[in-house]
């Protein structure tokens, strides 16, 4: 759930975890290769008649790799005079997500998971280098939130010192510069695709979390820095089969997740771009990369029940869909440039 759940994450840093920058260490420049540039961007354009813009498919990281425009996406970025991010990052839409991460007053974490469970979060803190304060901030969190802000906690330093995510910055940036600014989402709509897990399936999937984090330690492995890899090399496939291993170890869970964080709400950001789409200005859209790609071919449904080939993900299609499932109806699992091409768009990737 990391992947989707980044965006609101930055969010809480910045609000509910951080006790302040005078109580951590000075953010560390993320290695040598800070200056970085990612080699295939996760741009596109886009074009249907007088209506033209640009979909970015982005990473929601503060690291220093990933804020580093390539000169296709800031190029891209000053010539569009409107912007758009999956949720805004105004103090009011903040405050939103401060409290829904948050559990009911009488419920605590650490009382949900049972101490040994939490005794393992608290080691992962204490490996991290951060103060004991954020062990009673995180016991207020509901496992969702938790469960994501654990692969980002080096991350947590930079983010309550005030360093924004990719997606913030570029939403800061616009502003500034005097664009129209919004959100595709709001917070609550984010929110409640996690509404379809019981409690007991939420404390699951953290724990699986954690599993999956001792199995990277375990082989050597920095998960967060081979998701930034994959995103700054352009790898599609890759992204996915991290987002996939992000999910939990249970098939239905997965696939559940999938649909509710991945390919339903595919539909409704789609819907929004072509709403937001204007003739008089370029628009720029903000997304996280794995909302780009449709589900590996194993996992699609070609039309005629055939296996589907590279040609059913990418070619523009005749499409019914108003963008909208009804409660219990599967999503298509088609990422937002399959989706935008079945409604008549030309979306190009720039090279």
């Amino acid at each position: 759930m990391r992947s989707h759940l980044a965006p609101l994450l930055a969010i809480l840093a910045a609000w509910f975890l951080a006790p302040g920058p005078s109580a951590l260490a000075a953010p560390a420049q993320q290695g040598p290769a800070a200056a970085t540039v990612a080699a295939k961007p996760f741009l596109w354009r886009i074009e249907k008649g007088p209506m033209k813009g640009y979909l970015y498919g982005t990473i929601h990281l503060p690291d220093a790799r990933a804020l580093n425009l390539p000169g296709e996406v800031e190029e891209a970025f000053k010539a569009s005079g409107s912007f758009f991010a999956e949720i805004e990052t105004t103090p009011k839409a903040e405050q939103e997500v401060q409290r829904a991460a948050l559990l009911p007053a009488a419920s605590r974490l650490d009382q949900l998971v049972g101490p040994e469970t939490w005794a393992r979060i608290e080691a992962r803190l204490a490996g991290a280098g951060l103060p004991p304060m954020y062990s009673a901030g995180m016991a207020r969190m509901r496992p969702w939130a938790l469960g994501a802000t654990l692969p980002m906690l080096k991350y947590l330093p930079e983010m309550s010192a005030g360093k924004p995510p990719l997606d913030k910055m570029l939403f800061q940036r616009a502003a500034k510069d005097g664009k129209t600014t919004g959100g595709l989402e709001t917070p609550a709509e984010q929110i409640a695709a996690f509404e379809v897990f019981t409690q007991a399936e939420h404390i699951r999937i953290l724990k699986d979390s954690l599993d999956e984090l001792d199995r990277y330690e375990g082989e050597g492995r920095d998960l967060m820095e081979e998701t930034l890899s994959a995103w700054l090399s352009g790898d599609e496939p890759r992204l996915l089969a991290l987002m996939d291993a992000g999910f939990g170890s249970d098939p239905e869970l997965r696939e559940r997740a999938a649909a509710a964080l991945l390919w339903r709400r595919n539909l409704r950001i789609a819907s929004r771009i072509e709403d937001r789409m204007q003739a008089d200005t370029e628009t720029f859209f903000a997304v996280g990369a794995l909302h780009m790609p449709d589900a590996p071919a194993q996992d699609a449904i070609a039309p005629g029940g055939r296996s589907p080939s590279k040609e059913d993900a990418v070619a523009p299609q005749p499409s019914s869909s108003t963008f909208e499932v009804t409660p219990g109806e599967s999503a298509p699992k088609l990422g937002l440039v399959t989706l935008l091409r079945q409604r008549g768009y030309t979306v190009n990737r720039i090279r």
